[in-house]
């Protein structure tokens, strides 16, 4: 995305440059509304920008809910190349810049595919209120084994991003949302870490859902209201 883009959102925003240890700039949206009863963390899919989650995301503010939701590093008009670790220690970054502004128990933290990993961990390193996961990935090896069986994917990998990993740490509720005609992260991967936490995790399968259609589904809609 070139630097000089200029986000168009049909909800009231600000744009939110984050500085980095390593001097890196980090790029978020801030979506705000009058009252609200905490703000959701949102941490987005592997694939895509803000221009693209931002309109996405911003429907959250629906619940009476603040939304901030940034780019990884690398992505959209954030600097600095794909480094796993830089990335996690960045999602740290961000919720302690959510702490300045809201009490942790108002924070929702919440997040989508590969998204799950760097909510995961803020989520076990920290005290937010709730945890969302939207089609998780187990981890990285699981997924990869799933969409590429016959290669040698635990040969080609570069990254481990483990969701369950932190997952096992998490003391605050969660959700888990899993489409069940998922072709991209298989639903067994909400299981599996489902059976990691059973007592203080719900997980809703949805039928005829796959990875991109899980948001507008009547079971997934009446879950987040409650929850929220």
């Amino acid at each position: 995305m070139p630097k000089n883009h200029k986000f168009t959102f049909d909800k009231d925003f600000e744009e939110i440059f984050l500085k980095t240890d390593d001097g890196q700039k980090l790029n978020a949206i801030h979506f705000k509304i009058d009252n609200p009863l905490g703000l959701l963390l949102y941490f987005h899919n592997n694939s895509g920008n803000l221009k693209r989650w931002g309109e996405a995301i911003s429907l959250f503010t629906h619940y009476k809910y603040d939304v901030l939701a940034m780019d990884y590093r690398g992505y959209g008009k954030s600097s600095g190349n794909y480094d796993e670790k830089l990335m996690l220690d960045d999602a740290q970054l961000w919720y302690e810049y959510a702490v300045d502004l809201y009490d942790e128990s108002a924070i929702t933290v919440y997040g989508r595919g590969l998204g799950a990993v760097f909510a995961a961990k803020v989520s076990a390193q920290n005290h937010p209120k709730k945890l969302i996961l939207e089609a998780p990935i187990y981890n990285l090896e699981y997924t990869a084994g799933y969409l590429y069986p016959y290669l040698p994917y635990k040969l080609l990998l570069k990254y481990n991003f483990d969701t369950a990993f932190y997952f096992k740490d998490v003391l605050c509720d969660t959700t888990i949302f899993h489409g069940k005609d998922d072709k991209y992260v298989h639903f067994t991967s909400s299981l599996k870490l489902f059976d990691m936490r059973k007592e203080m995790t719900d997980l809703v399968l949805l039928k005829n859902t796959d990875h991109f259609n899980v948001m507008i589904q009547p079971k997934y809609i009446k879950t987040i209201e409650q929850i929220l």
